[in-house]
């Protein structure tokens, strides 16, 4: 992605999308591509867990991915519970730290949420002391209008 102002996906020899680099991060044709871009990967949800972020989803079976740097978190010992925490909203979901990977100068903070496949991550740009504790409840949120939605056969859903 920094060498070129045009890239192309491929997957299994087929060409997944062409263009520009932050194009197609920000805006990829399928779960694939959005799940190929990025480090680390983008976190895919199945609708009914994205419910409690209180945005508009699309019907049907829909899958919703969440860049780990496009979310942030209320901190709070009853958010694992369902509270917001100190942010006064009830819209999040719900996590509890796993472990924090320190990398530098960001951290990437793994996350439980009940009912996903695989940890929700959470980069963060925050220094040490500012990080949870593991084991803390979090509320994850995050911005409807960053917010991807994926169909059942993986394509973008233009909202």
């Amino acid at each position: 992605m920094t060498l070129g102002d045009r890239i192309a996906i491929f997957n299994a020899g087929h060409v997944e999308q062409v263009g520009a680099p932050m194009a197609l991060y920000e805006r990829p044709c399928n779960q694939f591509v959005a799940g190929f871009l990025g480090s680390p990967r983008m976190n895919f949800l199945p609708a009914a867990l994205a419910l409690g972020l209180g945005h508009a989803l699309p019907g049907g079976t829909v899958t919703v991915g969440l860049r780990p740097e496009q979310l942030r978190w209320v901190a709070g010992d009853d958010a694992g519970g369902g509270s917001a925490g100190r942010s006064g909203s009830s819209a999040g979901l719900a996590a509890r730290v796993e472990r924090i990977e320190q990398l530098g100068d960001v951290a990437l903070v793994h996350c439980h949420l009940e009912g996903a496949d695989a940890p929700v991550i959470v980069k963060s740009a925050l220094g040490p002391r500012d990080l949870p504790a593991p084991q803390a409840g979090l509320l994850l949120q995050a911005d409807a209008e960053r917010v991807l939605c994926f169909d059942a056969q993986g394509r973008l859903i233009v909202r």
